[in-house]
């Protein structure tokens, strides 16, 4: 009997030591998680891009247990309000907002559910959101947002606890970054023009290449410069050659596209960024700038035409490539004569 009891002891010590070692490993997995979300918080710190700070707030956010998706939502002190995601699509200019209490107080968090309608639920739908706002020395900056494919809340008390955290360690560096990018705009006008300048083109054209490169989707360079422009300032003076230049500027950012980004790049060289647009959409850009300038010309001293070079992103294309092929086309365009447009070669 005596050594039944011990045998017996013994398998007991054993189950006791494997839940043991099982409750270790599992504490030691939330730690090192915990620790890496920890770093991926504070890294946040270290960025003053704001489209860099809120993709890793979003990838940090959709790496939760639950989690199948994330959409962080930011209002700049100016313009549209900004998006990033992860684990789902979200056309540019996505209406996707969480709404604050309807008194206007302060909420913790806001949660979500979605109902489709019969025949048409997605294959693999999200059913639930959970919102958690950033909160700003001002207010709110935005809310990021936490999506589920199951009925329940996507996240339990854990990953909730672990929502706040990324908000409140992410929240200071997404208001320094936009408070930087809304600094950088006021310095980033073109004064002739009051459109973008060149630098901003290159920071906005960086940007939606790398955004495209993440998501697969399109954006498509458009380079137009005024024909004859020196010998229009040669002839006429400085001032009616500033004068085409705001022509051009303002028929460009006229006939562009909502989401476009244009910006005065050279002398009369403008460069006008197509996120989500193709050759097509280049093209058709092109004709519009044309035909509205054709209406305008009676009041310039002489006639105003402008050809263009248009380059659509290849999947081995950076900004620098992208635009080089932009610009190679506008000079093949020049070339053929006046009031034309070419398409920029891609690498054999």
């Amino acid at each position: 009997m005596s050594e039944q009891r011990v045998t017996c002891a013994l398998l007991h010590m054993r189950e006791q030591m494997d839940a043991l070692a099982c409750e270790l490993a599992d504490a030691l997995d939330r730690l090192r998680e915990e620790a890496r979300r920890a770093r991926a918080v504070e890294a946040l710190g270290g960025s003053l891009d704001l489209d860099e700070v809120l993709a890793r707030v979003a990838d940090a956010a959709a790496a939760l247990p639950g989690a199948a998706a994330s959409i962080v939502r930011v209002q700049p002190p100016d313009g549209e309000p900004l998006l990033a995601a992860s684990g789902i699509d979200v056309p540019p200019g996505s209406g996707h907002v969480v709404g604050v209490a309807p008194d206007g107080a302060p909420v913790r968090a806001v949660a979500l559910s979605y109902h489709y309608r019969p025949g048409s639920e997605p294959a693999d739908p999200l059913r639930t959101a959970i919102a958690v706002p950033l909160a700003g020395p001002e207010g709110p900056l935005g809310f990021v947002t936490v999506f589920g494919r199951g009925d329940g809340t996507p996240l339990g008390s854990e990953g909730f606890a672990a929502l706040e955290a990324i908000a409140a360690g992410a929240a200071p560096a997404i208001d320094n970054a936009r408070r930087r990018r809304a600094a950088g705009r006021h310095e980033a006008i073109d004064p002739l023009t009051r459109l973008g300048s060149r630098t901003a083109f290159h920071d906005a054209l960086a940007r939606e290449v790398a955004r495209a490169h993440r998501s697969g989707s399109a954006v498509t360079v458009l380079v137009v410069d005024i024909d004859g422009l020196r010998a229009l300032n040669e002839e006429h003076g400085h001032l009616a050659g500033d004068d085409a230049v705001r022509a051009l500027g303002a028929t460009i950012a006229h006939g562009a596209r909502r989401g476009d980004i244009v910006c005065r790049i050279g002398g009369g060289e403008f460069g006008a960024i197509l996120p989500d647009g193709g050759r097509i959409e280049a093209e058709a850009q092109f004709a519009r700038m044309q035909a509205a300038l054709g209406r305008r010309s009676d009041r310039r001293p002489r006639a105003l035409s402008i050809s263009a070079g248009m380059a659509e992103l290849g999947p081995d294309d950076d900004a620098v490539s992208l635009l080089a092929r932009a610009q190679a086309a506008l000079k093949r365009a020049k070339e053929r004569g006046r009031g034309t447009a070419a398409e920029g070669r891609t690498a054999p």
